[in-house]
């Protein structure tokens, strides 16, 4: 057991929830070490098929200090809505009758509940903590930048007048240094249906959820969004909003590291390897995460332009050409699946308290836009450039 289970209890007790999707499960995990680090008791809601990603905390944190909750898997109804929530529905119709069970059975246990800290995409948890006699805190795996801009998008509300005019400005005066926006960049969900519409209206009461909640966790940090920070302590009307990030697994703690998100669908023995096998700023590393997909025309002129680059690589993807690993050889390495990604971007430096090798082995990190892939930048120290031409 590692000694961060020294902290004594400190009498707070809280339930962490989140969707089943790794870009949410993964920093809940990462802010369950930090809080338990720190003495909070924490009980962990997860199916079966999510309860092996805990094992890294279990082996670390005791038993009484970290507890788990296990729910069945929802099964959506073959007869349910079409939508792009019906699992976010199943998960209320199963998962809501056994926390309120479990709530229950909480109310003579010491220490008590106190907060369930939740997944924005999990609004209905505030209606719940207000049922149960708890608070809700909600944790945004995303930045205060990015939360800012949904939350004035619902709440103010901006029209287009012209409905064939997809250029048409969008401004947010109240934001701190907000851009103007063509109506086709503004959130599909919202832009696409209408008040009265089913999903519209959905996603506006996700956002008026989260705006109540009672306070609000990031995986940020303030000299990062500072603006963004402030801006919605003013627009809440309080200040219970907290940056507590970069939420990532301590480096000399090996079994986080290789298996933060899963096992690797390639050993990280023979990744690390390979690494260890390049010269410093030489590799360029193409990680597009668990969500995005590529079409075969995207993948084709991706492998294509990597190959004729003749640049060392490695290439997270699936989809990927057939012969093309037979042509490129050991130039490039490539994941199909889960990948190492915080191994990669934390390559063992070659002395003590030097920086990150990465920082001399990756010379590009070409991904989408993503708030977890920005933070493993910083915590890499790799600059990010998306689009940029490669080194040869």
């Amino acid at each position: 057991m590692s000694s961060s289970t020294a902290n004594p209890i400190n009498g707070s007790h809280v339930l962490v929830y989140t969707i089943p999707h790794s870009g949410h499960l993964i920093p809940f995990l990462d802010l369950t070490h930090r809080l338990l680090t720190r003495g909070v008791i924490v009980t962990v809601l997860v199916t079966p098929k999510e309860l092996p990603l805990l094992q890294p905390l279990i082996s670390t944190h005791s038993s009484s200090s970290l507890k788990t909750l296990v729910v069945p898997i929802p099964e959506i109804p073959p007869s349910s809505p079409p939508g792009p929530f019906r699992s976010l529905n199943a998960m209320r119709e199963h998962h809501e009758p056994a926390l309120i069970q479990w709530f229950k059975s909480q109310a003579t246990v010491t220490p008590p509940v106190v907060a369930i800290i939740s997944d924005f995409m999990l609004e209905w948890t505030q209606d719940l903590a207000g049922r149960v006699g708890v608070k809700r805190i909600l944790f945004n795996t995303s930045g205060a930048c990015d939360l800012s801009f949904s939350f004035a998008l619902w709440k103010y509300l901006p029209k287009n007048p012209n409905d064939d005019d997809d250029s048409w400005p969008v401004s947010f005066p109240n934001l701190p240094n907000s851009p103007i926006y063509p109506w086709w960049q503004i959130c599909p969900f919202y832009r696409g249906g209408s008040e009265g519409d089913p999903i519209w209206e959905f996603c506006r009461n996700i956002h008026l959820a989260n705006m109540a909640s009672w306070g609000i966790v990031f995986n940020s940090f303030a000299k990062l969004e500072n603006l963004g920070l402030d801006h919605l302590k003013g627009e809440l009307g309080h200040d219970r909003v907290w940056a507590v990030g970069p939420l990532l697994p301590e480096r000399d703690n090996l079994d986080a590291v290789f298996n933060r998100g899963g096992t690797s669908s390639l050993p990280h023995q023979q990744v690390m390897a390979w690494l260890d096998s390049r010269q410093d700023d030489s590799v360029v590393y193409v990680c597009f995460g668990t969500c995005a997909t590529l079409t075969s025309a995207q993948m084709e002129v991706l492998t294509a332009a990597l190959e004729e680059s003749r640049v060392h690589f490695i290439l997270c993807a699936r989809g990927v050409p057939e012969g093309f690993e037979e042509r490129v050889g050991n130039s490039g390495l490539v994941i199909r699946g889960w990948a190492p990604q915080v191994a990669i971007l934390n390559h063992p430096a070659s002395s003590a308290g030097r920086v990150s090798e990465l920082a001399r082995k990756l010379g590009r990190f070409l991904s989408l836009p993503s708030w977890l892939g920005c933070l493993l930048n910083r915590w890499g120290e790799v600059m990010g450039r998306r689009g940029s031409k490669p080194k040869r």
